[in-house]
């Protein structure tokens, strides 16, 4: 199964659309960060939490040393939002889909040598194909 590993606007994008639950439904493993709930509010939170309930959204938890990971990440954009690295280092690690709108955090998924896509795919490709691979 495809892991996607999904930032904060691309699930801002889908809770304004009305298509959360439909992407949630798709054949995919769709992960995040605890940093990326934290920066939703808390209507967006609530509409999150009956998916991370029934299993359809993974949430990682990260440890004390997986922060510290993420902010030592060397990237050549220089990424400065410890949420964007939290995000990039779990693709790493999970060899997954990420999945942004940020151009400079897409720019570092290609050159980690892994699938990135973004939320303009949405609709068209990535729901449809299960997951997204190509250019962003």
């Amino acid at each position: 199964m495809t892991i996607v590993v999904t930032d904060t606007n691309v699930f801002i994008d889908l809770i304004k659309s009305d298509a959360l639950d439909a992407f949630l439904q798709c054949s995919f493993e769709v992960c995040t960060t605890d940093l990326v709930l934290e920066e939703l509010i808390p209507d967006q939170r609530t509409k999150m939490n009956s998916h991370i309930a029934d299993n359809r959204l993974k949430v990682f938890e990260l440890s004390d040393i997986e922060i510290r990971a993420a902010m030592e990440l060397k990237t050549e954009c220089n990424l400065k939002r410890i949420t964007d690295k939290s995000i990039l280092l779990k693709a790493i690690e999970l060899k997954a889909v990420l999945l942004t709108g940020d151009g400079d955090l897409r720019k570092e998924g290609k050159r980690a040598w892994f699938a990135v896509g973004h939320s303009g795919n949405l609709d068209g490709g990535l729901i449809k194909q299960g997951a997204y691979s190509g250019n962003a």
